[in-house]
C-alpha cells in the first residue's frame, strides 16, 4: 500500500474494489494516463488451481476491456491450500 500512495502523490489515482468478506482486493490503476489493472484471487481447499486461473483471466480481461483495452492485465494467485502454504 505505501508503493500505491506514492502512485497517488505522484498524481496517480487507484480505483478499489474490496471484497473484504472473500479475502482480496481488485485495484485500478492510472499514473500518467496509463491504466494497470490487477486481479487477486485465491486458490483454497477444494478449489482447483486451473480453475481459479481461468475464471480469473476472464475476470481481468474484462475489467481491462471495461477500463481500456490498452491497460496492463496482471493476475495475482495466492494458494492458500495446505500444500501451497508449505512452499517459499
Amino acid at each position: 500500500m505505501a508503493f500505491l500512495q506514492r502512485v497517488v502523490n505522484g498524481g496517480g489515482g487507484i480505483e478499489r474494489e474490496y471484497a473484504a468478506d472473500r479475502g482480496r482486493m481488485d485495484l485500478a490503476v492510472l499514473f500518467s494516463s496509463h491504466w494497470s489493472i490487477v486481479e487477486i484471487k485465491l486458490v483454497h481447499s477444494g478449489d482447483g488451481r486451473a480453475t481459479t486461473v481461468t475464471e480469473g483471466l476472464g475476470q481481468v480481461i474484462r475489467y481491462r476491456d471495461s477500463i481500456d483495452r490498452s491497460a496492463d492485465a496482471w493476475l495475482v494467485v495466492f494458494d492458500r491450500r495446505p500444500a501451497g502454504r508449505k512452499k517459499s
